[in-house]
């Protein structure tokens, strides 16, 4: 029997994916302005992809050179949809992740700890630790083609607002970045102030590490103190 997949915490509006040929992609940068609004003509509607979709949507829209952006300028059109999950849904997600349709993962918490990483290949990956509302730990990492979103200025304490990752598990919850992950830094949206408010009220996160990770963090040698529990 299936597990059911949780629904997501839908906060404001719905939102589709749009396809177009990787080709044609100067084409769209050049006319197409992130966060702004337009009306869309001749497309394609199509049945969405089945993994690693962007948003839960069962279509999508295919352009291509002959599809017209009208730009709309009110100042009331929404420019951002964001579908939060919880903690628990992490595991149902990942566990979905190939066999279901199922959208990538929006996730909010509080950054508590930057570090870097090695991967088998020599490669140094980026990685965030943020405390969600649960008290929950979850790991981000940010792969290659994504890592400018990690700039040096975020810091320790900052409300870290993440899109479309994919989930994965190793020691903790993971998060991984895709080409269409956006990062939001201490988000002023209205609608987020209860969740702003909830994360920085708390406590520090307690962490485990591994001790990979404590010569990492002391490449000097120096005397540093850590608890063990065994």
């Amino acid at each position: 029997m299936d597990t059911e997949i949780p629904k997501r915490n839908l906060l404001f509006d719905d939102a589709i994916e749009v396809l177009a040929d990787l080709n044609q992609q100067q084409h769209f940068d050049d006319i197409l302005k992130v966060q702004s609004c337009y009306t869309v003509t001749n497309y394609v509607s199509i049945y969405a992809r089945n993994v690693n979709k962007v948003v839960d949507h069962n279509a999508s829209l295919r352009i291509g050179l002959k599809a017209r952006f009208i730009p709309l300028t009110d100042v009331d059109i929404p420019r951002y949809c964001f579908s939060f999950a919880t903690h628990e849904m992490l595991k149902t997600y990942r566990e979905h992740q190939q066999v279901k349709y199922i959208g990538l993962t929006d996730y909010i918490g509080r950054l508590e700890k930057k570090f870097s990483q090695n991967t088998s290949k020599g490669e140094k990956l980026k990685k965030f630790v943020i405390q969600d509302e649960w008290k929950k730990e979850v790991e981000i990492t940010f792969w290659k083609d994504m890592e400018h979103l990690a700039t040096d200025d975020i810091r320790e304490g900052d409300i870290i607002v993440i899109t479309s990752t994919t989930s994965s598990k190793y020691r903790v919850e993971q998060l991984e970045t895709t080409r269409a992950t956006t990062l939001h830094v201490n988000p002023t949206f209205h609608e987020f102030k209860e969740k702003v408010a909830i994360l920085k009220a708390l406590p520090p996160l307690q962490t485990n590490v591994t001790i990979h990770q404590m010569l990492n963090s002391n490449p000097g040698n120096k005397y540093s103190n850590y608890k063990c529990i065994a």
